[in-house]
């Protein structure tokens, strides 16, 4: 849980309440799920909130700021979207 909030800065400025997998899950959401913003927001509360965890949830104005740092995914010919994760297993 503590990926989930951002890294202390170290130079002047804010600090942010967000990591960078914070950003990109909600935006992978948002993706796969065709959501707007304020949905996507939504959506990643619930899903907070039905887990029972006290984590901070990026915002629409967040998402919208940061939206065109992420990789855009492009729908093929018949309307899918291909998505490439990587995983890792804990052993």
């Amino acid at each position: 849980m503590a990926a989930w909030k951002g890294e202390p800065r170290t130079t002047r400025g804010g600090q942010p309440r967000h990591s960078e997998l914070a950003i990109s899950t909600a935006l992978t959401l948002r993706a796969v799920f065709s959501l707007a913003l304020r949905q996507t927001e939504g959506l990643i509360g619930s899903i907070i909130a039905l887990l029972g965890l006290d984590l901070p949830v990026p915002g629409q104005t967040v998402l919208s700021a940061l939206t065109p740092e992420m990789p855009s995914m492009q729908a093929d010919a018949a309307g899918y979207a291909r998505l490439r994760m990587a995983s890792t297993v804990a052993a």
